[in-house]
């Protein structure tokens, strides 16, 4: 089955619907596509499968931010959303956080496909800091609420994409630009799952991307050409502000890492990429490379980079996660326990007497810092480079 046949993407509010529009473009094998707007005006030119329009909002006149508005109308229509995406394997909900119709929508859409047992995945743009406390706050809690619900969550920073505009750059274009950016990740992502792949990606690697819901992810993405189009996708990649500035891939526990180029790709360039990758990984990252050929991308190169990031309610950090290999069992039933960086050391952990046992410890916060640090936190030394 192709996989157009069984995925669909959801523009949802102003933002989703604009995200949705950017990514169509160009595309020459379209997805199965949902806009679902509170007004009806907003699918005017728009090239979706098709439309849904929320009834009960202000008159369809907008959502004037209301979130709470907009959401009870949305969990009074569950059954009508319900028929919008029970025919498919995967849904990927586009949305804007921060206003009412794409806060207030998307985390009920997202908790009826996953009560449907639909793979779900949710790309929301976060707003800038320009827009306010009070339009942070309601994409926060959007946010929480679609973490707890969607199988993967990508999220996509204006903020940080600003960084990427140049100054003295008129707003319109500078709108533009983002939402450009955005929509071209989104337009190799798609390629990327329904291409023809030499090493296929599909929604297995997505749902392996994040072991457990919550956890963030982050997405990057390059067009070049020319000579030396590797090394400027990997220049620009990890000088992305989306990526932090690539510091996000020194503790990541999982990257997908995704390439669409044209009959002139060589196993060379492939390879350089990759390496070029995960030699900025922690060696325990878990990384997958798909590769897909399209006659379009003749002479050009286009790479993906999806990251699952650590965060600090996480028990460790990526290095301190117990291998396949080291819990085979375990691994297998999903319930696979962390083991300390440095095995070698777990006789510290057993009550030795002091040899100084009229000094008293030097503590802060608990913590003995006559300990070095290193065996006190179960921080792993790492590798010099060679």
């Amino acid at each position: 089955m192709s996989p157009s046949t069984h995925i669909a993407w959801f523009g949802v509010g102003h933002a989703g619907i604009y995200m949705l529009r950017t990514m169509l473009a160009g595309l020459p094998d379209r997805p199965d596509t949902v806009a679902i707007h509170v007004r009806d005006d907003m699918f005017e030119g728009l090239p979706a499968t098709r439309h849904y329009h929320l009834r009960g909002v202000y008159e369809g006149l907008g959502s004037a931010g209301n979130v709470a508005t907009v959401r009870a109308a949305a969990q009074a229509a569950r059954a009508e959303l319900a028929d919008l995406v029970r025919d498919y394997r995967a849904v990927f909900i586009l949305a804007g956080l921060g206003g009412g119709t794409g806060s207030g929508i998307s985390p009920v859409l997202a908790e009826v496909a996953r009560e449907l047992g639909v793979f779900t995945v949710g790309i929301v743009t976060l707003p800038f800091f320009a827009e306010g406390t009070r339009t942070r706050q309601i994409a926060n809690e959007a946010r929480a609420a679609l973490a707890q619900t969607c199988d993967v969550l990508i999220e996509l920073s204006h903020q940080r994409i600003m960084e990427r505009i140049p100054d003295g750059t008129p707003l319109a274009m500078a709108f533009d630009l983002v939402g450009s950016a955005v929509g071209r990740s989104l337009h190799l992502l798609w390629r990327l799952l329904s291409g023809r792949g030499v090493l296929v990606l599909d929604l297995a690697d997505l749902r392996r991307l994040v072991p457990q819901t919550g956890t963030p992810v982050s997405l990057a993405a390059v067009e070049t050409e020319g000579s030396d189009r590797v090394s400027h996708a990997v220049r620009e990649l990890f000088s992305s502000p989306l990526l932090d500035h690539g510091a996000v891939l020194s503790k990541a526990p999982a990257v997908l890492l995704g390439v669409v180029g044209g009959e002139d790709l060589t196993l060379r360039e492939l390879n350089e990429l990759s390496m070029a990758v995960a030699n900025e990984l922690p060696v325990e990252t878990d990384l997958t490379l798909g590769a897909v050929i399209d006659p379009a991308f003749a002479g050009r190169l286009g790479v993906v980079l999806l990251i699952a990031e650590w965060t600090p309610h996480q028990a460790t950090p990526p290095a301190a996660e117990a291998t396949p290999a080291q819990e085979p069992a375990a691994a297998a039933s999903g319930t696979a326990e962390r083991k300390p960086l440095q095995p070698e050391f777990e006789w510290m952990e057993e009550e030795k007497p002091r040899i100084f046992q009229s000094t008293p410890t030097t503590s802060y916060q608990g913590e003995d810092l006559d300990i070095p640090t290193f065996l006190r936190r179960g921080i792993r030394l790492s590798r010099p480079y060679h």
